[in-house]
């Protein structure tokens, strides 16, 4: 029993310094602000619309691997003017990395602060969102409801807070402001 107990105590060693080095190495190696072009480039070509990440990318490490971003905006569809249809002051998630092994995506809170969110749509019913809504976003090698391999994928939750939605149906302005959404065990096929 002694030998037992002496393993499981090396085997959680090693993995708390696993936990260690990934925490500390990771940000030394891997800058995500060199990858703001790639991830811009991404958006435009799967949405159209431009993505500006005005302030820097920084991970997060403990107790799971994630990001920080600040200042985005989201550029609004062709035909519905210059402002962005969607800015956010703050945003972060992050991956729970032990659920990896067993094949199960595990996301952190996804935190939102400072939402401004621009809602359109004109008189003949066109909308500056519709475009945003893919039907068919799997590949045609790969079936609905196949995501690649892994299993479930489950959200602690999300987080806003200080969110504004300005609703322009038609020339009629309805606001919501200041106002915040606490949402948890967020996962496909449960309550929530």
């Amino acid at each position: 029993m002694n030998t037992l107990l002496k393993w499981v105590l090396a085997t959680v060693g090693v993995v708390v310094v696993l936990f260690v080095i990934t925490a500390v190495v990771l940000p030394m190696v891997i800058d995500p602000n060199d990858y703001k072009d790639d991830i811009r480039t991404a958006v435009l070509e799967k949405t159209g619309r431009e993505l500006t990440i005005g302030g820097e990318i920084e991970w997060t490490v403990f107790p799971s691997i994630g990001f920080d971003l600040s200042d985005l905006e989201l550029s609004n569809r062709e035909g519905f003017g210059n402002q962005p249809m969607l800015k956010v002051g703050a945003a972060g998630t992050s991956v729970k990395l032990i659920p990896l092994f067993s094949r199960r995506i595990e996301i952190g809170t996804i935190r939102l602060s400072d939402v401004s969110a621009f809602l359109h749509q004109k008189a003949n019913g066109q909308n500056n969102w519709e475009d945003l809504s893919d039907s068919d976003s799997h590949g045609p090698d790969q079936p609905p409801g196949d995501d690649g391999g892994f299993g479930d994928l489950v959200v602690s939750g999300v987080e806003v807070t200080n969110a504004n939605v300005t609703w322009n149906d038609a020339g009629e302005i309805t606001e919501l402001t200041n106002f915040g959404l606490n949402v948890s065990h967020i996962g496909a096929g449960r309550p929530f």
